[in-house]
């Protein structure tokens, strides 16, 4: 088969079936990158939290020794 044998509608078809997916990988990888970013941020947010725990310690031992520094 040949390109000039193919009929004007079906040239049609071929090229909006070719746009749809390329809009549909499109969307495939925006909805990847979104989830792989949300993904990454939470967890960073648990790494955080799970910092911001280990600190209190040291956080009240700095508190308890200063303030007897200035009594």
């Amino acid at each position: 088969m040949e390109i000039k044998n193919i009929k004007q509608k079906n040239l049609v078809q071929a090229k909006k079936l070719f746009e749809e997916e390329q809009t549909n990988e499109e969307v495939k990888y925006a909805r990847d990158t979104l989830r792989s970013a949300v993904d990454n941020r939470d967890r960073l947010d648990r790494d955080i939290k799970v910092l911001e725990e280990e600190k209190k310690p040291y956080l009240e031992t700095i508190a308890k020794l200063m303030g007897a520094k200035w009594r």
